[in-house]
């Protein structure tokens, strides 16, 4: 369990407010957007899973995954319920974890613009091809 002091963050869907729940992809049918771009350079699940929510304790980790949504999404402080684990396929301990789900506390727009989202989409893209 990471220190309470920590704050937890979450990139992705644009339109969530405080209050809301985050759950998992394969209870909301939600579009999955870093298992999508992996299945499409033939990474099939290695990547995430979708029976959880993933945090992470770095903002800008949070901004990298809103930045799969077609036109940017947005980022979130969260609150995540109990369990909460390390992220397995993360190499750096403390930065990724799972959970059941979260409660949105705040919403941050990316501040970014078409250009600057479509760039990092590009790098995404070529990074995972990498792998």
């Amino acid at each position: 369990m990471p220190d309470l002091g920590v704050r937890f963050w979450h990139g992705g869907y644009p339109r969530l407010k405080p209050g809301d729940i985050l759950l998992p992809p394969d209870q909301t049918r939600a579009r999955h957007t870093l298992s999508q771009y992996a299945a499409e350079l033939g990474h099939a699940g290695e990547v995430t899973r979708r029976d959880v929510v993933y945090v992470t304790t770095d903002q800008r980790d949070a901004i990298f995954y809103a930045t799969m949504y077609p036109d940017g999404g947005a980022i979130y402080l969260v609150e995540p319920a109990e369990p909460l684990t390390p992220d397995p396929d993360c190499k750096l301990p403390g930065l990724s974890w799972c959970c059941p789900s979260a409660r949105v506390l705040e919403r941050r727009e990316l501040g970014l613009s078409r250009s600057q989202v479509r760039r990092m989409q590009r790098r995404i893209v070529a990074e995972l091809a990498g792998a």
